[in-house]
């Protein structure tokens, strides 16, 4: 695939400044971080808008597929990433804009923000057990999935990376 001339935006952050501007934003709500976000690069990409066409790639999360227990609140956000995802990843859209919309689905990954997680969640206890048992996935195995969603040239895709790999949710 030749990614000459497109663009692409990926919502999402991890750990320091991206996480930091991430917080902020999930602070005042979703609404801003990722919609807001997606309505910008559809505004500049947007073939009938001088755009080139190009990709949003969202992160999300397994939790957006399967809610857990112990985070309500961030499984609930991670939802509507998903379904955002999916209601704008159609051939409707894309055949009007030039744009695919995907998301990456991880699961527990090695980062701040999962072992900074049992503080946030409701059982700070129950998620540090939880946590120990977790097989967690190294950041850099992300950015191969990211790479595989682009290279697949999907639509409307959740694309998951754990520790059992990559598949299509």
């Amino acid at each position: 695939m030749n990614f000459a001339g497109k663009a692409a935006i990926i919502t999402g952050g991890a750990q320091g400044i991206g996480r930091a501007y991430a917080n902020a934003l999930l602070d005042i709500g979703m609404k801003i971080a990722v919609i807001q976000g997606t309505r910008l690069a559809f505004e500049f990409m947007d073939i009938n808008k001088g755009g080139h066409g190009g990709y949003v790639i969202n992160t999300a999360s397994e939790t957006g597929l399967e809610p857990l227990f112990l985070a309500p609140v961030y499984s609930a956000t991670k939802t509507g990433v998903v379904g955002y995802t999916k209601s704008l990843g159609t051939d409707y859209h894309y055949r009007k804009t030039g744009i695919k919309v995907n998301a990456i689905c991880p699961g527990p990954i090695d980062t701040a923000l999962f072992h900074d997680f049992p503080s946030g969640s409701v059982d700070e206890k129950e998620s540090k057990k939880l946590g120990s048992l977790v097989k967690l996935t190294k950041p850099e195995e992300v950015g191969k999935a990211l790479l595989k969603l682009l290279d697949d040239d999907k639509n409307g895709s959740l694309l998951r990376i754990d520790c059992d790999g990559l598949r299509y949710a």
